[in-house]
This record gives C-alpha cells, sequence and structure tokens, in this order.
C-alpha cells in the first residue's frame, strides 16, 4: 500500500506491549492516591486514551514532586513521555525523557529498570520523528540495558529488540532487521505462558520486515498469524487490534486484494475510533483506506478519506508537519486522476515544499514525479524533464547518504526508481534529445551494476542538466536551502508544547511559521515562473548536456575503430513502446516499437522456450520478433551499409538471442557481425583482431560431480582448441582439467599473463546473491562471484574470457535482465577486454565443436564479433550429431503452437538452440 509505511508496524511495542508488561514502582505509604492516579493513566496509555492518560500522569507528578520523591517523579515522567510521543508531541517527549533520565543519573539509579524503560522510551521518541541518526545508537544501548536489568525473557527486553528491529528496518537494514524482529519473537515464544499479543507483535513485525524487502507473500502469513494470535487474546472488538488489522489489509492490498483490504481498513478504523475520531493513527488508516480506494477507481472516496486524514493530522501537528508530505501527494494522485489538475499541482507542490523542508528525499521525489507528471499532461515537457532530473537525483541521494544497497532498501524502492528513469528517458526520447536520454539509460544501467555487484552506496554520478536548466536548479537549489533552514529553526521552537512556551517562545514560534509560509509562496511563485520558462521553449531542442556530447563523441569513436559498415543499436524499453536509437558514423536517429514491457517480457520468454528445445521449429517467433526489433530500423541499416551491429539491450532484452532473429529468409547471424555492449566495462572495447594469437590457458570439468552431470564432450573441446608439443589444436597454452582446475590454477594463469582464458564447466546464478552464485570448478568446489571480484583474479591483460559453461550470463526470465550484462560487466570491470558467454545451458557435444571454429577465426584478419559469426555460420552447417549433456540444469519446454523443426543431414546443429547461446560483451567506451 502506498503509506504502509506511515503505519509504525512495530511501533506498537510501547502501547500493547507497555500495557501487558509494565509494573507500577512501589511507594510509600501517604502517597497511594497518586500510585493509583498513575496505575489509571498506565491503563489508559496502554489502551491509548491518551487524552485520559495525561492528566492522570500529571496529577501524581505534582503530588511526587511537591514530596520530593525524585525516582517516583522520574518513573511518572516516563509515562508523560510516552503519552507526548504517542499524541505526536516529539519534543516535549523528549525535553520530558530527558528530565527523569537526569534524575536516574543523579540519584546513581542507572542499573534499574526504569532507567532502561527511559532510555527505549527516548529511543522509540527519536524513532517516531524520523531521527535514526539519533535513534540507533539510543535503542542500542537500551537492549543492552533491559537484558541487564530485566533479564533476556522479560517483556521490556522483548519490547527492546522489538523496537531496535524498528529503526534497523526504518533505516532500511533488513538484515538487522530480521535478527531482532525474530529474536523478539523467540522470546515471547519462550515465556512461560506467553501471551497472545506478545507473540502477535512480533509476529506483526517479522511480517513488516518482510514487506519493507518486497516479500509480500510471507509478509501477509506473518500478518495473518498475527492478527489471529491477538485475537485469540483480545478478541475480536479490542482497540488494540486495529495495527494487526492495518497491516493485514496493507499485505492484502499489496497481493491486489483491493476489496478485502478495504474491508479490513473500515473495520480497523472502527476500532481506531473507539479511542477517538482524531488520532494519528486514524489519520494514517485514512490515508490508505483513500490509497485503496484510488486503486479501485473510487476517487471521490479516496479524496473523502484523505481530506479528513490531512485534517486530523493538521489540527494536531500544525500544517507545517512532515508526516503531511505523504497524504499530500496521494491527495494530488486523486485529484489528477478526477482532472482536476489545478488543485493537483496545488496539492503536490505543498508536499514538495514540505519535504524539502524536512529533507525527505522519498517524498521529494515522488512529489517531482507527480509534478512532472502534471507537466506531461499539460504538454509542458521541458518542464516535466526538468523535474523528473531533479526527483531522480533525489532518489540517488538515498541510497548514497545511507550507503545502502538496493536489496537493503527494498523491492519497492528499486522498482519505483527504475520508473522514475524510464519516465525520464520516455520524456526525453519524445522531445528527441537522444544522447541525453542514453545518458539517463546508462545511468540507470550502473545504478543496476551496483546493485548485482551488491556494492554499498549509490553511484557518486548524478544527472546532468542542460545550460537551460542549470540556471532553474541553482534556484531550485537556493530555495531548497531557505526551507531547510526555515524547518529547522520552526522545529527548534516547537521543542516546547504551547503549555510550557513561553509568551516570547510563542511569538517568535508563530514569527517562524510565517517565515516558513512567506518562504512556501515564494517557492510557489518560482515553480510558476520555472514551468512558464520551460513551456516558452517549447519543443525545440536545447543544448545537450557535456556528459551526453562526450559519451556521443565516445560512441561514434568506437565505430571508428570497427570500421565502414558498423553501427550501433540501443533498446530503451519505456513504458508503452519500444525505443530503438541508431547511431551510424555521422547521424543518430530513433525508431519505435509498439510493445509494452509486458508484451515483451511473454514474447521473449516464449522465444527462449522454444529455442532450448532443438524439436521444435522456432522461426514463427523469430520472424515476429524480427519485426518488432530489427525492421522498424532494417531501411537505415541498408542505407548505412551495416555489417557489425554493435548492440545495447535494456530490461528483458538481455535475455533474448539476438543471432537468432529471422527475417523469413536468413537469421540475423547469417547477415551481421554482433556484439552485446556494456556500459561499466573497461574503457577498452576489443575491437581489433586478436593475431598474431597469444597463448590461452583452458580450464574444464569433465566429471560428474554431485547434484551436476557430466561433460565428456569438455575433455574433446580444450583438446580441439589447445595444443601442447605434438598435439593437435589451435591454440597453444596449457590445460588444467578436473582435479587441475582450482581457484589457485585459475588465479595464477592470470598471474602469468596469459591473454585468453577459457573455461568449460557448469554455472549456477542466483539473483541478487554474488555469494550463491558460482563457477563449478574441476575439484569440486565452487569459487562464488563474491570470490571472482578478489585480488588474486586480475583479469587486466585479457583479451578474451570465454565462460563455456551454463547460463553465464542469464537467470530467471522473471528477472530484469540485470544479470546478463552484469556478469560480463564485472569482470570487465576487473580488466577483461571480451567477454564471451552462453544465454542458456549448452550442449556438450556441439559446443566441442563450435569453440575451436571461433578460435581458427580468430587467427584471421577478422575481429572477435566477426569471428564468432563465422563459428555460428559453421555449426550450422555441421554434419555431426548431437546429443551431449548439457552444462546445468537444462530448462526445455515445448510451446504447443510451435511446428517441428527438420534439419537436414547435413546440417545437424542449424537448430539456433546449439550456436544461438554464445553471445560476446564489449565495452563500447
Amino acid at each position: 500500500m502506498r503509506n504502509h509505511d506511515g503505519i509504525s508496524i512495530p511501533g506498537i511495542a510501547l502501547a500493547l506491549l507497555l500495557a501487558l508488561g509494565q509494573a507500577g514502582a512501589a511507594t510509600p505509604s501517604g502517597l497511594g492516591d497518586a500510585a493509583k492516579a498513575g496505575e489509571t493513566a498506565e491503563a489508559a496509555l496502554g489502551a491509548r486514551q491518551y487524552d485520559k492518560a495525561l492528566p492522570l500522569f500529571e496529577q501524581a507528578l505534582s503530588v511526587y514532586e511537591a514530596a520530593h520523591e525524585e525516582l517516583l517523579a522520574a518513573n511518572i515522567l516516563i509515562g508523560i513521555a510516552q503519552v507526548r510521543e504517542g499524541k505526536g508531541e516529539y519534543d516535549a517527549a523528549l525535553n520530558t525523557i530527558a528530565r527523569a533520565l537526569a534524575i536516574y543519573e543523579k540519584r546513581d539509579a542507572t542499573s534499574t529498570k526504569e532507567y532502561a524503560q527511559a532510555n527505549q522510551t527516548l529511543a522509540k521518541t527519536y524513532l517516531s520523528r524520523g531521527d535514526l541518526a539519533n535513534g540507533l545508537p539510543a535503542m542500542e544501548r537500551s537492549v543492552a540495558l533491559s537484558s541487564k536489568a530485566f533479564g533476556e525473557r522479560d517483556i521490556e527486553t522483548i519490547i527492546a529488540h522489538s523496537n531496535l528491529a524498528t529503526i534497523y528496518l526504518e533505516s532500511g537494514d533488513f538484515s538487522n532487521a530480521r535478527v531482532h524482529a525474530v529474536k523478539a519473537l523467540n522470546l515471547c515464544e519462550q515465556v512461560p505462558n506467553p501471551s497472545q499479543p506478545c507473540i502477535g507483535v512480533t509476529l506483526l513485525q517479522v511480517g513488516g520486515v518482510y514487506s519493507k524487502s518486497g516479500d509480500n507473500t510471507n509478509s501477509l502469513l506473518y500478518y495473518k498469524r498475527a492478527l489471529a494470535a491477538m485475537e485469540s487474546e483480545l478478541g475480536p472488538d479490542h482497540p488494540s487490534l486495529a495495527i494487526g488489522i492495518a497491516n493485514v489489509a496493507a499485505g492484502e492490498g499489496s497481493a491486489g486484494n483491493f476489496a478485502t483490504a478495504i474491508q479490513l481498513s473500515k473495520r480497523g478504523l472502527a476500532l481506531q475510533e473507539k479511542n477517538g475520531k482524531s488520532s494519528l493513527a486514524v489519520a494514517n488508516t485514512l490515508n490508505n483506506l483513500a490509497f485503496l480506494y484510488t486503486k479501485t477507481g473510487q476517487h471521490e472516496n479516496a479524496i473523502s478519506a484523505i481530506e479528513r486524514a490531512i485534517a486530523i493530522r493538521e489540527s494536531i501537528q500544525g500544517k507545517w508537519s512532515p508526516g503531511l508530505a505523504i497524504p499530500l501527494n496521494n491527495y494530488a494522485k486523486s485529484l489528477d486522476a478526477l482532472g482536476q489538475a489545478v488543485s493537483a499541482q496545488a496539492q503536490a507542490r505543498r508536499g514538495l515544499a514540505l519535504a524539502l523542508s524536512h529533507g525527505l528525499m522519498k517524498n521529494q521525489n515522488d512529489s517531482l514525479q507527480e509534478l512532472a507528471s502534471l507537466q506531461t499532461s499539460a504538454g509542458n515537457k521541458g518542464a516535466a524533464v526538468f523535474l523528473r532530473k531533479q526527483a531522480i537525483n533525489a532518489v540517488l541521494t538515498i541510497a548514497q547518504a545511507t550507503k545502502l544497497r538496493d536489496r537493503d532498501l527494498g523491492k519497492t524502492f528499486v522498482a519505483e526508481k527504475g520508473a522514475g528513469f524510464r519516465s525520464l528517458i520516455d520524456e526525453l526520447i519524445g522531445l528527441d534529445r537522444l544522447p541525453e536520454a542514453q545518458e539517463i539509460l546508462a545511468l540507470l544501467k550502473g545504478d543496476e551494476y551496483l546493485h548485482f555487484t551488491n556494492q554499498r552506496g549509490a553511484s557518486t554520478t548524478f544527472v546532468s542538466f542542460t545550460g537551460h536548466e542549470m540556471p532553474w536548479v541553482l534556484k531550485f537549489g537556493e530555495h531548497q536551502k531557505r526551507l531547510v533552514a526555515m524547518g529547522a529553526a520552526l522545529s527548534a521552537l516547537q521543542r516546547k508544547s504551547a503549555q510550557q512556551a513561553s509568551e516570547e517562545e510563542r511569538r517568535r514560534q508563530d514569527a517562524a511559521e510565517a517565515a516558513l509560509a512567506a518562504e512556501h509562496l515564494a517557492f510557489m511563485a518560482f515553480l510558476d515562473q520555472a514551468a512558464e520558462a520551460f513551456a516558452s521553449a517549447g519543443t525545440a531542442r536545447p543544448a545537450t548536456t557535456q556528459a551526453s556530447l562526450q559519451r556521443l563523441d565516445e560512441k561514434r569513436a568506437l565505430l571508428k575503430r570497427h570500421g565502414e559498415g558498423s553501427v550501433a543499436l540501443e533498446y530503451v524499453v519505456g513504458g508503452e513502446r519500444l525505443h530503438i536509437v541508431v547511431t551510424g558514423h555521422g547521424r543518430q536517429l530513433v525508431r519505435h516499437t509498439e510493445v509494452s514491457p509486458a508484451q515483451l517480457q511473454r514474447k521473449i520468454a516464449a522465444f527462449r522456450q522454444v529455442l532450448q528445445n532443438p524439436r521444435r521449429d522456432p522461426s514463427p517467433m523469430a520472424r515476429e520478433l524480427y519485426r518488432l526489433l530489427v525492421a522498424p530500423v532494417a531501411r537505415e541499416l541498408d542505407t548505412m551499409k551495416a555489417r557489425t551491429l554493435l548492440v545495447s539491450l535494456d530490461g528483458t532484452l538481455r535475455y533474448l538471442p539476438l543471432a537468432a532473429l529471422y527475417d523469413g529468409k536468413r537469421y540475423l547471424a547469417q547477415r551481421y557481425n554482433l556484439a552485446l555492449l556494456s556500459e561499466m566495462a573497461d574503457p577498452a572495447a576489443g575491437a581489433t583482431p586478436v593475431r598474431p594469437l597469444p597463448q590461452l590457458a583452458a580450464f574444464g570439468l569433465t566429471k560428474a560431480v554431485a547434484g551436476f552431470k557430466a561433460l565428456p564432450g569438455v575433455e574433446r573441446e580444450l583438446a580441439g582448441i589447445v595444443g601442447n608439443g605434438g598435439q593437435a589444436g589451435v591454440v597453444s597454452g596449457e590445460v588444467h582439467l578436473d582435479q587441475a582446475f582450482t581457484a589457485a590454477s585459475l588465479a595464477a594463469s592470470f598471474a602469468k599473463g596469459y591473454s585468453l582464458i577459457h573455461v568449460a564447466t557448469h554455472f549456477v546464478y542466483k539473483a541478487g546473491r554474488d555469494d550463491a552464485s558460482f563457477l563449478l570448478l574441476g575439484d569440486g568446489s565452487k569459487l562464488t562471484l563474491r570470490e571472482l571480484q578478489d585480488k588474486r583474479f586480475d583479469f587486466a591483460g585479457t583479451e578474451l574470457l570465454t565462460l563455456s559453461a551454463c547460463d553465464t550470463a542469464a537467470a530467471a526470465i522473471d528477472a530484469n535482465g540485470q544479470e546478463v550484462e552484469g556478469v560480463a560487466s564485472m569482470l570487465q570491470q576487473r580488466g577483461a577486454k571480451t567477454v564471451l558467454a552462453t544465454l542458456w545451458a549448452v550442449d556438450d557435444e556441439s559446443t566441442a565443436a563450435f569453440m575451436p571454429s571461433f578460435y581458427r577465426h580468430l587467427q584471421t584478419d577478422v575481429s572477435k564479433p566477426e569471428a564468432l559469426r563465422l563459428a555460428q555460420r559453421d555449426l550450422m552447417q555441421h554434419a555431426s550429431m548431437a546429443g551431449g549433456a548439457m552444462r546445468g540444469a537444462a530448462r526445455v519446454g515445448v510451446a504447443a503452437t510451435s511446428r517441428p523443426f527438420r534439419a537436414g543431414k547435413r546440417a545437424r546443429y542449424a537448430h539456433p538452440y546449439y550456436w544461438a547461446p554464445f553471445v560476446m560483451m564489449s565495452s563500447w567506451r
């Protein structure tokens, strides 16, 4: 759901769990009324009846302070702080906690349970106000204090682990969040006669971790278990069930079960309203409900719910609250859906101003993207481009600032980030700003590469701006600085509640609000001026960015190195259609194909299924994909007299063997030399022939290893490639088979300076897991992708690295294809100029015939891409019988509508299954 991050999934610990396990301190006689008031207040706090709890706590506090019972007063101050935190008065809560902590430390009570609980309340308050930098160390300290003061299995220690998990979760560290959430759950289950709410709350938190990481299936399972546990203890109508219900609703919404989610949200709302109709919890539920209404097209209901949510939050936290950023953007989306563009823009702009003033980068992205969409609808694409560039830089700042990987930040964040990139690319191509579009795609692929290799931190490269855009960028930055400064000033003045602030402080706060309001209006005027300036420029193409011009020059230099007849094709997957950017020696143009990403993915999946069964005829699907991918630029390729295609693929197109596309007469491999271009590789393109041919180090596995079939053809393959002494072969060098094929021998070959490395074995890829993706070595051990990045494996000087293995360039078809480019890019980043890999489980015997042919052609005066094409041609005409083992687990499927494939007796390997999986990947830079 759009705003389930607005619900504190584990944050209920100090409300519900506290009510279950908190014990009042012993009090001396004569203070019975104060003790009774404190106990009643704690019960009200546990039921989230804050307005009832606060005066009772204050009554007890006045008695204890009058009696100079400092420790008892400190205990009550923590209760008051919890009320303030529950009401969203975070600064007042922090001040109250500080008073309590000072008393404990003065009285040398830092080993007490109360002191541990005070630190826990401090950390929870930091979390609630979004201050993770102070919240994390405070909560880590709280866990240590609670474990020592209460014991591991006490409810307070469970609360501490739960809230520490919350902070890790909010900071995007899912690994540590899961550790402490599971710890809290296990501790609950180990407590003698554990309460179902305790188990329910911790189950909710584990579900929350799964939800944030994008695993909606497991998330919903835990949410449902949690709700069942809580209902069995509390009954179906207890107000504390509202959080559990809200999270089950969130899970159902994420699963697309919107009607169920709406009904659950209504039930949760009714329970929350038993404690009052104007709480932050009610506002959050209304916002979530509005999102669900929007998803089902009930925009009027959505607006009604979101307007009420905004009004509640404003009444509690004021109109400058950071918590308004999300509902305001949701409000804008609903208004936009109803065609109320002017009102939608006003709300999105207000949300942006709040996000800027509070440094909320994720909310900045959301508001900027919504404003860009509104500008696109209004026909002002120049303004839309400007806003989308600002949005992308905001999300790149998130990962860089937190130094987290995409895997840590969650699938939802990654998907939204990718969608923002692609929206900008679509806008730029629509304006014929092709170099800039290519620059943004390169930035996206660079970001994908960091995700693939699990490198922490985002790329230091941000989106660049044109000369026309730069003045507006600078003005935007000036307004942002003022908004940040004024927001911080107002927040500092709000640290005291209205009851505690002096007349002078209230006057200064009013002045700060007025200043912020004035800057808000100035920012709105700036946005109007910027929109007008971009609209006045119209669709005329402005001077492009320096970065994009440099890339264009580099690409043309690449074409020059590859010689006459070289053409670069860049495929860009857009929102509703595919863009094909053609770059020749003297011109650049774009063509389009009307096919959606989902349609393209289905076609590629079906084509791969047929290709991997040599008994089925792939030509119908091959012709269909040729019509979509090559026919739109066929005339231009003929005009440019193209002989070599240097291709950059995007998204699931990276799973496609271009060589197997068919124009009705010939396969693409029979017409063009083909090479795939990598964005992240070393700046050597590898276009020159490898002649005279240097020595080669070959490594192979022939024997069966647990879980993997024997590859008897590998020995023949390597014998046909490498010659030693009197042994026949194409290249001189050394061979390491089976037990001689180890990590050490592979590393040694790099140290010896071999410029050709050939590896024939099984390869297993696990999406997003560089520690679980591996090459199977000859001694049966596994060399993971992570280990392959070790300095022992220095590929500098490696002219060609051949991975004659299963799936060395591909993974599951439901992924986005980043790993296809990622494997090669990783190896090229380590220094390899060119990588030859495979897209599926190759046939053992046909590969043994293919590889010697490939190396034989490399000895002649041809480029590597042409040597690949000639070897594919040879294999198409090869007369030997196929039927060897496949390197890795085969995924052969038969499409019901495909017809049988009939190869001639003299061309047993004519089916693309045998020759099409080999793909060559080089850098273009």
